[in-house]
């Protein structure tokens, strides 16, 4: 029988010039995602009706990457909401995030499960 087991980083802490810094870190998962990552696709989860249908005006309950590039050169949307936008449309982000609510096949179209699901 195969036992699964959880990979836990270390906590570290150490002084860098004077000031404490303290590293620490949860259970490891295969969706690898830094703090810019997470915050974009907070935002995008945020704005998803807005941004699901700023390419042609349909609701469709899902994000492409058209969606998401129109989204980043509007005018209508606050910085950060085109940053976010940009950020998610990266790649290695977007495809990432693509297959994250029930793997299989990318689509190129992201659902709400997907942005739940991608950074875990």
């Amino acid at each position: 029988m195969h036992k699964s087991r959880k990979v836990m980083a270390a906590a570290v802490t150490f002084t860098l010039a004077g000031i404490g810094v303290a590293i620490a870190a949860g259970p490891a998962s295969a969706a690898s995602c830094n703090t810019t990552d997470v915050i974009a696709i907070e935002t995008v989860q945020a704005y998803f009706r807005q941004i699901e249908s700023a390419r042609n005006g349909r609701h469709d309950g899902l994000i492409g990457l058209t969606d998401l590039i129109a989204v980043a050169n509007s005018s209508n949307f606050s910085p950060a909401v085109r940053h976010s936008a940009s950020i998610v449309a990266q790649p290695r982000l977007f495809n990432q995030l693509d297959t994250a609510a029930r793997g299989g096949r990318r689509d190129g179209l992201l659902s709400a499960a997907d942005l739940r699901a991608g950074c875990r």
